[in-house]
């Protein structure tokens, strides 16, 4: 669960993006495993308790405007797609008391100084 809200930080913070849940991804190489292994009684149970997750690490205003997921099928099995929209104002979203960034294909954590230029270079500055 860690993984998929840091990811979803990480959007959030950066230029946005989609996750998609239950594709598994090494060495450049995907395999669609799908979310049943997960243990829920259904895909919409998932995607329910992956919406409270959301709305309980960060809140509600985050979850309803920048986050949207849906259920989708890959190769017969159902995963859960993420879709980020950026969070452009000028404090970054944080997670667990840190911020993260998606860089490439990696999420990574910001250091003090990054975050203080990452609020900087969003802010308006006054006159």
């Amino acid at each position: 669960q860690d993984i998929v809200l840091k990811a979803i930080c990480s959007l959030i913070n950066t230029q946005g993006g989609t996750l998609i849940i239950g594709v598994h991804e090494r060495d450049n190489i995907k395999e669609v495993i799908g979310i049943d292994r997960e243990g829920f009684k259904s895909a919409e149970a998932y995607e329910r308790h992956l919406s409270q997750l959301v709305i309980n690490e960060f809140n509600e205003t985050i979850a309803s405007k920048y986050v949207e997921t849906k259920i989708i099928q890959l190769d017969g099995k159902s995963c859960c797609k993420v879709t980020c929209d950026m969070k452009s104002d000028e404090m970054p979203l944080f997670f667990r008391d840190k911020v993260f960034v998606r860089t490439g294909p990696m999420v990574c954590e910001l250091s003090t100084m990054q975050v203080a230029e990452m609020v900087a270079a969003r802010k308006p500055f006054l006159n």
